[in-house]
């Protein structure tokens, strides 16, 4: 009776969380939408920036500018600069019309600027006849423009004149000066041009019975191709609950605590572990996240490094070599790219990704597994499944990556119990992780973000 308890208990939390991520991404996006449609009426859907900082111009470009009081100036003769718009979508049927606010130091009078256009996702540019800095000082008018396309997956370029409220959005802006000796960028607006009423009734929703709408990747996936295509998704997406997300989170939380009596896994350390888990995983679904979002590598680090110290005998002394775990994992990534006929692309990535895999297994193997295993009396396999439950509930909301590392997590957990061997779990989880990557189409995955950056 016990063994059910416990094993119908997982399974419930799981689930519990996956009611938590649905609930969370839908009310999320559904927010997200409204904002927007609100601004499109009113007609303040832009993108803004005064004063520029390099903290809002692509990384690779980062190095080509400094940033002053009133702007961001160009270190090199004739600069450009790719701008980091985020989640902003250029929209030729909203957005007709782009300002620069931009000082040329020039000798020549020939100085001129391109701007380029993009969409990454088709890998499709439109690159824009040279024109003069001057004319960016007042709204210049994106329609007017001769534009060459690119098509780099096509391989094509072709040079004519678009019409540009046909184009689909672009997601990236790159704007290159010519015979300049310095450049001054302070402020840049790409305005909607004009009001624009969304008709209510032409509003779709997406009901949480079907598995499209459920899957939070697939929502994701869904908005995406409105948002390129139109600009602004239709859709509204239908929660479980009327009840805030969080309380299925505290839900869960809180059978988890009892399912563990089933282990006799109670005492305060456990709980302890159990809530630090979940209070982790309610912060990182808080919007307040991403305003620090470059701060939390800095939080990690010394952590990691207390942990890599502390366990340092996980990795000098494997006990076992787990011949086993290195060659069914081979063979279970040899038959995903074989049935799915991709390529191995990913393998330059392998070494890389080894060292962020060796830390996960440290931390679901020497620091979790072993810790339940001492505070408790279950077998290995019921410690296992536990920390399978652990290990995928902290990939909310994403919930194929939520699927994935379920399994994962059970069987990496069960083969440090048996094998002890931190080098052949982080080969498995690189390479397997890896191939998922690789082989899942983009609309069942998209990304493995989690939490808030999801």
């Amino acid at each position: 009776m016990k063994h059910f308890f416990f094993i119908t208990g997982l399974w419930v939390v799981w689930l519990l969380i996956q009611i938590f991520s649905h609930d969370y991404v839908a009310a999320s996006i559904n927010h997200d939408n409204q904002q927007k449609h609100q601004q499109i009426k009113q007609g303040s859907y832009q993108y803004f920036i005064e004063p520029m900082t390099i903290n809002q111009v692509v990384k690779s470009f980062q190095d080509g500018w400094v940033n002053t009081e009133s702007g961001i100036v160009s270190v090199r003769q004739n600069p450009e600069v790719s701008l980091e718009l985020k989640d902003f979508l250029i929209v030729p049927r909203l957005h007709q019309s782009i300002v620069v606010d931009a000082n040329v130091v020039s000798t020549s009078n020939k100085t001129m600027v391109r701007l380029e256009l993009s969409n990454q996702k088709k890998q499709i540019y439109y690159h824009s006849e040279a024109i003069s800095p001057q004319l960016l000082a007042q709204p210049l008018d994106l329609s007017s423009l001769q534009w060459e396309v690119i098509d780099k997956q096509a391989n094509t370029r072709v040079s004519n004149q678009q019409v540009w409220r046909m184009l689909e959005s672009f997601d990236a802006l790159v704007i290159r000066f010519y015979d300049s000796e310095k450049v001054e960028l302070k402020q840049l607006l790409i305005a909607q041009h004009e009001p624009k009423i969304i008709d209510d009734h032409l509003y779709l929703t997406c009901e949480y019975d079907v598995l499209e709408c459920f899957n939070n990747n697939h929502k994701k996936n869904i908005e995406s191709k409105w948002n390129y295509a139109k600009g602004a998704s239709l859709y509204k997406y239908e929660q479980i609950s009327f009840y805030n997300p969080l309380f299925w989170l505290v839900l869960a939380a809180t059978l988890m605590c009892l399912v563990l009596f089933a282990i006799h896994a109670s005492s305060f350390k456990v709980m302890l572990l159990v809530l630090f888990i979940f209070v982790s995983i309610g912060i990182l679904h808080l919007p307040i996240i991403t305003d620090y979002a470059e701060w939390l590598g800095w939080v990690l680090l010394p952590i990691i490094v207390l942990l890599l110290w502390f366990y340092q005998e996980a990795f000098l002394k494997p006990q076992k070599m787990a011949i086993s775990i290195y060659v069914i994992s081979l063979g279970v990534a040899f038959l995903l790219i074989i049935t799915t006929q991709t390529t191995a692309d990913f393998v330059t990535s392998l070494p890389g990704y080894f060292i962020w895999a060796l830390i996960q297994q440290l931390m679901l193997g020497p620091v979790v597994s072993d810790f339940l295993k001492e505070n408790s009396t279950g077998s290995d396999w019921q410690i296992a499944w536990v920390v399978g439950v652990l290990f995928s509930v902290v990939h909310a909301p994403n919930h194929t990556l939520m699927l994935a590392t379920l399994l994962a997590g059970l069987v990496w957990s069960f083969c440090w119990l048996k094998y002890r061997n931190l080098y052949a779990n982080a080969f498995s989880h690189a390479l397997l992780a890896l191939t998922f990557y690789q082989v899942m189409p983009v609309a069942w995955l998209g990304s493995a973000r989690i939490g808030v950056f999801f």
